[in-house]
């Protein structure tokens, strides 16, 4: 089952969780989109009071936190992503964190062909499992990031605050929620006014050499999900939001003068 998001935070609407909650429900999978962490407390709240587990989509939110505590300190299975435009990357890959009492020995049989090694000569294989392990090549790149994580998301903080100081807010646009207590601010994300042409607006952008991207169309639109059922109308906050969203430039190696320019295009677009 879908839920449909909070237009406050473009994340999942935990009022809506409950209601969609059946007999076959086994997990929730929340997104922290753009970094911004789902409300944990409300979350972890509801899957114990229906016996269910907890897989955090934080593919986005590296290095956020919520009550003061990182995301992944704390939780069920919690997914982060290193992929090459994430907070840190390792040029691709990403981890599992899981509570110790899980069997973290099975998921790293799984990420690995299945291969439990024992002794010095000892392999055997007992349960199927694929090839998603992360690279020594990768990993060490990912130690090195690491190590300037706190480095980058105060230089995300820094650039985000400017986006909300010079923005024009007489654009009509939304923008994002201004926390800087728990987001990451892995991407700064405005909703485009009524009536503007999105993709004209992107193509207009680029010929004066700023990139933008979309982040996410309604995914129950998407022809797969079509297929079994879903139709426009059925999340119209997803879609609202799906259809005006775009994500403007944010990254550690930006000038603040970049900031300004984008804001002053925009204003010139809009």
């Amino acid at each position: 089952m879908f839920v449909d998001i909070d237009p406050a935070t473009r994340n999942i609407d935990l009022d809506l969780i409950e209601a969609a909650i059946t007999p076959a429900t086994r997990a929730i999978i929340p997104v922290d989109i753009a970094g911004l962490p789902v409300d944990r407390d409300r979350l972890y709240a509801i899957a114990q009071h229906h016996k269910l587990r907890v897989i955090e989509d934080a593919a986005q939110s590296f290095g956020a936190s919520w009550g003061g505590r990182k995301i992944g300190v704390i939780g069920d299975f919690v997914s982060f992503s290193f992929h090459a435009n994430k907070n840190i990357t390792t040029g691709e890959g990403g981890a599992l964190v899981l509570p110790v009492d899980t069997d973290p020995a099975l998921c790293e049989r799984l990420r690995l062909q299945g291969v439990r090694r024992f002794g010095e000569d000892g392999m055997d294989v007992e349960t199927p499992g694929g090839k998603a392990n992360l690279t020594d090549i990768a990993a060490a790149i990912g130690l090195g990031q690491l190590k300037r994580l706190e480095e980058f998301t105060a230089r995300r903080h820094h650039l985000a605050r400017r986006y909300f100081e010079l923005f024009n807010r007489k654009l009509g646009c939304e923008l994002p929620p201004e926390d800087f207590e728990n987001s990451n601010w892995h991407m700064f994300q405005v909703l485009l006014p009524p009536g503007c042409e999105r993709a004209k607006f992107m193509a207009a952008m680029r010929e004066r050499g700023i990139g933008i991207g979309v982040h996410y169309p309604a995914m129950h639109l998407f022809t797969l999900y079509r297929k079994l059922g879903w139709k426009a109308g059925d999340f119209p906050q997803a879609e609202r939001v799906g259809a005006a969203t775009v994500s403007l430039p944010l990254f550690p190696a930006m000038a603040d003068t970049d900031v300004d320019r984008v804001c002053s295009v925009m204003s010139d677009l809009l």
